[in-house]
């Protein structure tokens, strides 16, 4: 049986593959990325939870003949992940991890471009940080 780990890190790359080439699109349109952001973390984040469903109706009681059922593939091809392969705790720990920092570096620098440098620009020429383009409060 593979750890959740695995399922969890496989919809993470399932959202991501779902969300990120719209993200991308737009990045090199110039347009407004925060809506496209959002999407993609808060797809990448449920479809993890989702891949997890199973193992979650595992350890609350649910018998594994029922857990492992055809019929349970979809969540994201839980019983045929885990015929195929098991353990996973650390590359499926790393992919997370992977997922997580890819999240957060594009975020950053989503950040910079909005704030009109290549290298976010921050602290500003007035020694305050710009993360924000309007003026400070």
């Amino acid at each position: 049986m593979a750890h959740s780990a695995v399922h969890f890190s496989l919809g993470m790359l399932v959202g991501s593959a779902i969300a990120l080439p719209s993200l991308l699109k737009a990045w090199r349109a110039g347009a407004k990325l925060a809506g496209r952001f959002r999407v993609w973390m808060l797809l990448s984040a449920t479809l993890g939870v989702w891949a997890v469903v199973p193992g979650v109706l595992r350890c609350a009681g649910l018998s594994d003949p029922v857990c492992d059922g055809w019929w349970m593939n979809i969540f994201l091809f839980y019983p045929a992940i885990n015929a195929a392969s098991s353990g996973g705790v650390i590359w499926g720990t790393a992919a997370i991890l992977a997922a997580f920092a890819l999240q957060y570096g594009l975020l950053l620098a989503a950040l910079a471009r909005a704030n009109g440098s290549r290298f976010g620009n921050w602290p500003g020429a007035d020694g305050t940080p710009r993360l924000w383009s309007g003026p400070l409060p």
